[in-house]
């Protein structure tokens, strides 16, 4: 699964530096960057914890529609957080070689 995961964070930082600059300026920038990402996965995660109460109030409910669609958007919301992690990895990554030269 390791692989798998660093194949989809070089992947991230590939298609990313497609569309901005493959290095950041400052370290200043990076750590926004890097910032808005975590904040991002935290937002997810907090939704995949509602849902998952939501979840819970369905099966104690015994309401197998709403236990139905909770699941469902716990799956999405998880997905979501996935992605944002990966993000968050391919944005470390990619702050790392940004100011790799300096330290050499």
């Amino acid at each position: 699964m390791k692989d798998k995961i660093d194949v989809l964070i070089a992947s991230e930082l590939k298609r990313a530096n497609g569309i901005h600059r493959s290095f950041f300026v400052s370290a200043h920038e990076g750590k926004s960057v890097i910032e808005e990402e975590v904040e991002e996965s935290i937002e997810a995660v907090g939704a995949v914890a509602r849902w998952l109460d939501h979840l819970w109030i369905a099966v104690k409910g015994d309401d197998e529609k709403s236990q139905k669609h909770s699941v469902e958007q716990i799956r999405k919301h998880a997905k979501y957080a996935a992605e944002e992690l990966i993000q968050v990895c391919a944005m470390c990554d990619k702050f790392t070689k940004s100011f790799k030269e300096e330290k050499q």
